[in-house]
């Protein structure tokens, strides 16, 4: 039975191809897009640019900007990201799983001022005009914007239907101009036996290797067991222009790491040989199967922080080097992890979406701290910055000094609103927040 679906899948790529030609001519359109089958049984897409329109544009603080239209054709909806056209076609492919490889793409510089950014998702009966323009990261960036030259989207169902989306414009923030591909080539080829979580990182997304060198060197340390689950996501990371270099942790020898100390000295030597371009470490695995270092607290020794591997160590201020650890006790719970990271990156959630708005956490304890202020006016100053950067609400619950407390309860009521960062303020315990 599932070879005989196998080969009426391939027929019905054949007869798609037979039915439809194997050039799809838009008339009046400004793009075309020729289909052809590969030997492995996927499909090269050929999509050209004949047309588009650039009209002169102001941003919020009335600077000169660009806006690009391409007729019937969306722009990118991220808020505060360059606005751009990009096509998004579904092909004549069915599979568990795809992936799509770069065949070619050049780029040419539009002599043009900045895009303008996208005011992103506008809610239904509010006035577009009021939702201010602002400009994010990417005008500032050293890399280009969108990374992708071309992802895939995966519909399920029964059978996974595969659409690709294709980026022809970009925006370089070092030069401060507008790049197109007026041609763009690429090869989407069946995986066969894909999970769906693998699908999401492995299918997805091809950033464009060249443009993308320099954006630093990153660390992934991970409990020896989810070795094997890491493979796709590092290979993202990788198509992303990251160096990664990768040690397994075993407490009873069987990795590259055995204790705290040796990860220290590992990040440490990897700091020390790559100077400032080490710019992340993430650990993945809970503390049971990847410990933190031990801190000195106040009361105990029990206090545990990831910060304490790095090799720099102000007290105050941004470190150079950025931790993060992925908690996971099984292989299904970093599985999840892993695709809503993905998902992120990717810009599959649009900005009216949950990654739109903050919460901010904050204890009661009265004590001065970093700059001269309390925990809830830490929380408060982080809430303003966070909005002046786009982010259209930011929730914020704070414990009172006089013994009103927030509870568990509040908090959880929060994140199941939907949150896409949360900043807490105060003191913690490896099983507990101080609030």
């Amino acid at each position: 039975m599932r070879v005989r679906q196998m080969v009426i899948r391939r027929l019905g790529v054949v007869l798609w191809l037979l039915l439809w030609g194997v050039s799809v001519a838009r008339g009046g359109e400004p793009y075309t897009f020729h289909f052809a089958e590969t030997p492995e049984g996927g499909i090269r897409v050929t999509m050209e640019v004949l047309d588009f329109v650039s009209l002169d544009a102001r941003d919020g603080r009335g600077n000169a900007r660009t806006a690009f239209h391409m007729a019937g054709v969306p722009n990118t909806m991220e808020r505060g990201y360059p606005s751009l056209p990009y096509i998004a076609e579904l092909l004549p492919l069915r599979s568990e799983g795809a992936r799509v490889r770069i065949i070619e793409a050049e780029y040419e510089e539009l002599a043009t001022f900045p895009p303008i950014p996208s005011r992103g998702t506008v809610v239904a009966g509010s006035a577009e005009a009021q939702v201010p323009v602002v400009e994010g990261t990417a005008y500032e960036d050293t890399v280009v914007w969108p990374r992708e030259v071309a992802q895939l989207r995966v519909y399920g169902g029964e059978e996974e239907r595969c659409r690709v989306l294709m980026y022809p414009f970009r925006y370089d923030p070092r030069k401060k101009r507008v790049e197109l591909a007026r041609k763009i080539v690429v090869e989407v080829t069946p995986v066969r036996g894909a999970t769906k979580a693998s699908r999401m990182l492995a299918g997805g997304e091809v950033r464009w290797r060249g443009e993308n060198r320099g954006r630093g060197s990153m660390l992934v340390i991970y409990a020896k067991e989810f070795g094997e689950s890491l493979e796709d996501f590092l290979h993202f990371k990788r198509m992303s222009g990251l160096t990664v270099e990768t040690a397994s942790y075993d407490a009873n020898g069987g990795g590259d790491l055995r204790d705290t100390a040796e990860i220290r000295k590992y990040v440490k030597r990897q700091y020390e040989a790559k100077g400032k371009d080490l710019r992340y470490v993430l650990l993945v695995g809970s503390f049971k199967k990847l410990p933190s270092e031990r801190y000195e607290g106040v009361k105990n020794k029990l206090t545990v922080s990831d910060w304490l591997y790095s090799p720099v160590t102000p007290r105050y201020g941004k470190d150079q080097v950025s931790f993060g650890r992925l908690p996971a006790e099984t292989q299904a719970e970093l599985q999840l992890m892993l695709s809503k990271m993905l998902s992120y990156e990717r810009g599959e959630l649009s900005a009216g979406e949950r990654l739109n708005h903050a919460l901010g956490i904050a204890s009661g304890e009265s004590e001065i701290g970093y700059a001269g202020r309390t925990d809830a006016q830490q929380v408060e100053f982080l809430a303003k910055m966070l909005q002046d950067g786009g982010y259209a609400s930011v929730a914020k619950e704070l414990d009172n000094p006089a013994g009103t407390r927030v509870t568990s309860r509040e908090v959880i009521k929060r994140v199941e609103a939907g949150v896409g960062l949360i900043n807490y303020v105060g003191h913690g315990y490896p099983s507990s927040w101080k609030t």
